[in-house]
């Protein structure tokens, strides 16, 4: 049986909740950008799609500051830099998640040696083949790349079948 990962078994309230709005990120549009490892076709991608989009490029990382970015200090931060984007790059699974939590369009690079295997369920479950690509020339700026009302119907399903089967093993 197939359970969903556990940050999707929340809802976007419950996050929301985390969320302190009095740390303001960026008072502009922007394009977040996460990636867990730094490449060529991140980085050409973000160029690109900040352009088309007309948004700020704003990398948040783990714990170090690079150029126009921030240190995250705590979740909540680091909740609130995706459900305050206009857009979300990455390479991170979990990054995929909270792009799909909170509703925002985004890309992700595959990250190959993070979890190969959880990158394919997740795409094939909620019909993401479009948000994925392995290199930065198969951005196409007139595609939205927000998730399709499908995916979201699909995530409902998959949360109810998650908590019955998580109840029903925890007897």
């Amino acid at each position: 049986d197939l359970v969903l990962d556990p940050t999707l078994l929340l809802t976007i309230d419950d996050y929301d909740h985390l969320i302190n709005d009095d740390n303001r990120l960026m008072e502009k549009r922007y394009l977040l950008y996460y990636c867990l490892d730094n490449s060529s076709e991140i980085c050409t991608l973000t160029n690109n799609v900040s352009y088309s989009k007309g948004l700020i490029p704003y990398k948040i990382c783990n714990n170090e500051r690079h150029g126009n970015s921030e240190p995250i200090e705590n979740v909540e931060i680091w909740l609130k830099a995706f459900r305050d984007a206009d857009f979300i790059i990455t390479d991170s699974f979990h990054a995929c998640v909270f792009s799909l939590i909170f509703r925002k369009p985004f890309i992700c690079i595959c990250n190959k040696s993070r979890g190969e295997s959880r990158f394919r369920i997740f795409i094939e479950e909620f019909g993401l083949k479009q948000n994925f690509v392995s290199k930065a020339s198969e951005y196409v700026p007139t595609y939205n790349y927000m998730p399709k009302e499908e995916t979201y119907n699909k995530l409902s399903e998959l949360k109810m079948h998650s908590c019955k089967f998580l109840k029903n093993s925890l007897r």
